[in-house]
């Protein structure tokens, strides 16, 4: 299972990240793609959907040995919007891999609540 949050940063996006096993091994690395949209003008109807202009790999690594699950936060180095993420591959504990494929992708898109802290 992926989550995913939407981060704010000063001039960046990015997302809070967890994937989480569907059975009980434990994912120690995970390579996933962000797309997203650049803050250029665009024209686009209401109901179509957003062709991503930015794509970013990042490969992400489990720091806590006895969690099975992976949390990370990724961000990107100018102002975008994150329109989804796809996980590629992930690798296991136990040394086994899952990679995508024609018939076995993984794919979320971010819930797009941000949050917000007051500076007071």
């Amino acid at each position: 299972m992926v989550t995913s949050r939407t981060g704010a940063g000063a001039g960046s996006a990015g997302l809070s990240i967890t994937l989480r096993p569907e059975n009980t091994q434990r994912i120690a690395e995970a390579s996933v793609t962000l797309h997203a949209l650049s803050a250029k003008s665009r024209w686009m109807p209401a109901n179509s959907g957003a062709e991503a202009d930015i794509t970013r790999d990042f490969h992400l690594t489990s720091h806590i040995q006895t969690a099975p699950s992976l949390t990370a936060d990724v961000w990107l180095e100018r102002k975008a919007t994150v329109v989804w993420m796809e996980v590629t591959e992930l690798r296991y504990a136990d040394g086994s891999t899952w990679h995508a494929g024609p018939r076995a992708r993984c794919r979320v898109v971010p819930d797009g609540v941000v949050l917000v802290t007051d500076t007071h």
